[in-house]
């Protein structure tokens, strides 16, 4: 896989967990998708 592959699996992933006042951070590892 590559590194923009497995981020979005991983962003993907956190789809699966829920909770109250759930955030997440979309810019960890953003600049791999520009690079």
């Amino acid at each position: 896989k590559t590194l923009v592959e497995a981020r979005a699996n991983a962003y993907k992933a956190t789809e699966l967990v829920q909770f109250d006042n759930k955030y997440m951070r979309h810019d960890i590892g953003k600049a791999i998708d520009e690079a």
